[in-house]
């Protein structure tokens, strides 16, 4: 009898559409998870302090022309739009922090995007007096700065709303924390004039520009209001 040949093994054959498919879900799983909005999820400290270098390397332009009471063009908002979303990426990582929900609310108002800037403005008040914040005496000043400066924005997002006497108490909040910046007397101001107080709007107008002389809504305000009765 003849030996039996032994049988060729077979051979395992994986369809090319599996391939791509096993590759495809490795691939994706190892892409960085990602944030509703479209941005990376921030998981460790180094992350972190390059989303703060790339934001504040971005951004200090528009708000630089804001802080001045220039306006902004469309490429600035864009700017300020993606650093405020870069913020929540960041305030996700460190969520009992003030300042960095007062810095998108900042960004989306300067963004045009008014009410996710005042989300973010009343989680900033509403972690100012967690003790992550407030460590030293240096840390609570720090604080109180960036508590005026957030009811400075509240003002300036209900007076776009049209709540003027919301915007009158909200400046006066800002008022109540740190000195003055020619900012808040100029927001106060614009919301007197709104609630038929000129005399008291005359005043902050003036004291803005005892500070400033050069702030350019000082000057806007002065103007409109000398030609007032």
């Amino acid at each position: 009898m003849q030996a039996k040949k032994p049988e060729a093994k077979k051979k395992i054959v994986i369809p090319v559409v599996a391939v791509i498919g096993v590759a495809l879900v490795l691939f994706l799983s190892n892409r960085p998870a990602r944030m509703p909005n479209g941005m990376p999820v921030i998981e460790s400290e180094e992350q972190y302090n390059y989303a703060l270098q790339k934001v504040t390397q971005s951004t200090p332009t528009a708000v630089g022309k804001f802080n001045v009471g220039l306006d902004l063009d469309q490429k600035d908002k864009d700017v300020c739009l993606e650093g405020a979303k870069t913020f929540d990426t960041m305030n996700a990582f460190r969520p009992d922090m003030a300042a960095g929900y007062f810095e998108a609310g900042l960004l989306y108002y300067l963004g045009g995007d008014t009410d996710s800037a005042l989300s973010r403005l009343d989680q900033c008040l509403a972690n100012a007096d967690q003790p992550f914040n407030l460590k030293t005496e240096k840390d609570k000043a720090a604080v109180d700065a960036v508590v005026a400066d957030c009811h400075h924005m509240l003002s300036l997002v209900a007076f776009d709303r049209h709540d003027y006497q919301t915007a009158l108490q909200e400046a006066n909040a800002a008022f109540a924390k740190v000195k003055p910046r020619p900012g808040y007397y100029v927001a106060r101001a614009r919301a007197e004039i709104q609630l038929n107080k000129n005399s008291e709007a005359r005043k902050d107008v003036s004291a803005a520009l005892k500070l400033d002389p050069s702030y350019l809504p000082a000057h806007s305000l002065d103007g409109f209001l000398k030609h007032t009765s």
